[in-house]
């Protein structure tokens, strides 16, 4: 089984460990992922980095060092820059073509990637409801 390692710093308080095994079927069986951190930040921050970090490895089978920089360049914003993610995807830049969360609801302020919000309103639509904040469920309209 091979191995990757890789040591995260986003300052000095702040420091990742992530050891990744590499199954020999990978991607038939997920990757095995060991995550340490010394950070102090909260319990819903760090769940959402420990999610983020999962699924980003897990969802593909694409290069998983390319994977990595991508996870930890959402980290980044996550901790550093104090962004909130996309609360459909969970994540900071779009997995697909690397958008920040830039479509706000008017009610709760929250911002949403434009194709999560997209794919929000084509699965509401295809259940016959109307389109609506996924977040406070307030009536949103688009901007036409």
């Amino acid at each position: 089984m091979n191995y990757i390692e890789l040591e995260f710093s986003a300052n000095e308080e702040i420091r990742f460990l992530i050891e990744v095994r590499v199954p020999p079927i990978f991607p038939l069986k997920k990757l095995d992922i060991n995550f340490k951190s010394n950070a102090v930040i909260s319990a819903d921050k760090m769940l959402n980095i420990k999610m983020n970090l999962n699924h980003t490895l897990n969802s593909s089978s694409d290069n998983i060092v390319d994977n990595l920089i991508m996870w930890s360049e959402d980290v980044k914003q996550l901790i550093i820059a104090g962004n909130d993610p996309c609360p459909v995807c969970y994540f900071y830049l779009h997995t697909t073509d690397k958008s920040l969360p830039n479509l706000v609801c008017k009610t709760c302020r929250k911002k949403f990637h434009s194709l999560c919000i997209k794919e929000w309103f084509k699965n509401l639509k295809n259940n016959g409801q109307a389109t609506s904040c996924p977040m406070c469920r307030s009536e949103w309209k688009m901007n036409k």
